[in-house]
C-alpha cells in the first residue's frame, strides 16, 4: 500500500471537486467527530478520504486477496504515516487514524449487497481493530458505523454501482490533483497573483472556459450560456474579493484590481460589467455553476 497524502492546496482542491461524494462527506464526518483534536498530526478528512478510497479500490480490484491485505492494512498504515510526515506522530494519533479509516471502510462495505462484503470483510475489519486491544467492543464499533452512516443512502448507491463503473476512484482523484499541477503563476503576478486565484483559473482552463494567450488569457465561457464577459466579470469579483451594494450601487468589498484583469483578459471595464450583473433584474443562472468552483 502506498499511502498518499493530499499536498499544498490538495484539500481544497478535493473538496471542490468532490464536495457531495458520500465518501468524502462521510470521512468528513469521522473526522470532525474523532480525529479533530489531533493537534500534533498533520492529517486531514481528505486525506482520510485519499486512503480510504485506495483501500476500498484494492478491495474491489483483487476480492480474493481482499482478507489478506485487510489483516495487514492496520500496520502498513502507520508504517506509511510515520513514513510520509517529517515530525513522528504520536502512538494514540496513529492508533486513531487506523481506527477512524477501518470505521469508514466498513461502514461503506457494510452497505453493499454482497454478503462477502457487507458481513466477511466487515466482520474481518472489526476482528483487526478488536486484535489491538485498545478500543471498545463490537458493540460500541456498531454504534459507531450506525453514527457515521449519515449520508448512507448515496454511500449504499454509490458503493453498489461502484464495482461495476469500471472507474476507480483513485484514478478520478489522480485526475483532479493532476489538473491543477501546471497553474498559471506566470500570468498571475503583483495584486493578481493569489493562490485562490491560481486554483479557479487552472480549473476554468479544464473545463475549457479559457486558455493561455501570448499576453495573457482569453475567456471562452461557460458552455451553453451566453453572457460572456458577464461570466467572467463575475468570476473575477468571486476570486477577488468584490462585494456589490445594493443601497450604495459600488463595491463594499476588497479593493477590485479592474485595471491588472482588464490587461490580462484584454477585455474593457470588468469592473463597470461586474456591478451590471448584481443588477441585473434576475439572477444569471449561469452564477450558480460559477459559485459551485469556491464550494
Amino acid at each position: 500500500m502506498k499511502l498518499r497524502k493530499s499536498e499544498v492546496n490538495g484539500a481544497e482542491k478535493l473538496k471542490r471537486r468532490f464536495h457531495d461524494h458520500p465518501l468524502l462527506l462521510t470521512c468528513q464526518s469521522a473526522f470532525h467527530h474523532y480525529m479533530a483534536d489531533m493537534s500534533q498530526f498533520d492529517f486531514t478528512s481528505e486525506d482520510l478520504f485519499l486512503v480510504a478510497a485506495e483501500v476500498i479500490d484494492t478491495t474491489f480490484e483483487d476480492p480474493a486477496s481482499a482478507p489478506q491485505y485487510l489483516e495487514g492494512l492496520w500496520d502498513n498504515v502507520k508504517i506509511e504515516l510515520k513514513t510520509n510526515n517529517s515530525v513522528t506522530p504520536p502512538q494514540e494519533d496513529l492508533n486513531t487514524v487506523c481506527k477512524v479509516l477501518f470505521y469508514v471502510v466498513a461502514a461503506t462495505l457494510s452497505l453493499h449487497w454482497k454478503t462477502y462484503y457487507n458481513t466477511k470483510l466487515v466482520s474481518l475489519l472489526f476482528q483487526v481493530v478488536d486484535d489491538k486491544r485498545a478500543f471498545d467492543g463490537t458493540e460500541e464499533q456498531r454504534r459507531i458505523i450506525s453514527n457515521l452512516c449519515k449520508h448512507a443512502e448515496s454511500l449504499e448507491e454509490w458503493i453498489n454501482e461502484y464495482e461495476d463503473s469500471g472507474v476507480w476512484l483513485t484514478d478520478e482523484i489522480e485526475t483532479c490533483l493532476a489538473s491543477f499541477q501546471e497553474k498559471p503563476q506566470e500570468k498571475l503576478r503583483g495584486v493578481l497573483d493569489t493562490e485562490l486565484a491560481q486554483d479557479i483559473f487552472a480549473e476554468c482552463i479544464a473545463k475549457g472556459w479559457m486558455h493561455e494567450t501570448e499576453s495573457g488569457y482569453q475567456w471562452e465561457g461557460i458552455s451553453d450560456s451566453r453572457g460572456k464577459i458577464a461570466q467572467l466579470s463575475y468570476l473575477c469579483g468571486k476570486i477577488y474579493g468584490f462585494k456589490y451594494s445594493d443601497r450604495e450601487g459600488k463595491n463594499i468589498g476588497k479593493e477590485f484590481p479592474d485595471a491588472e484583469l482588464c490587461k490580462l483578459f484584454n477585455i474593457e471595464s470588468i469592473g463597470k460589467q461586474l456591478v451590471q450583473v448584481y443588477q441585473a433584474a434576475n439572477k444569471q443562472k449561469w452564477r450558480t455553476v460559477i459559485d459551485e468552483l469556491f464550494k
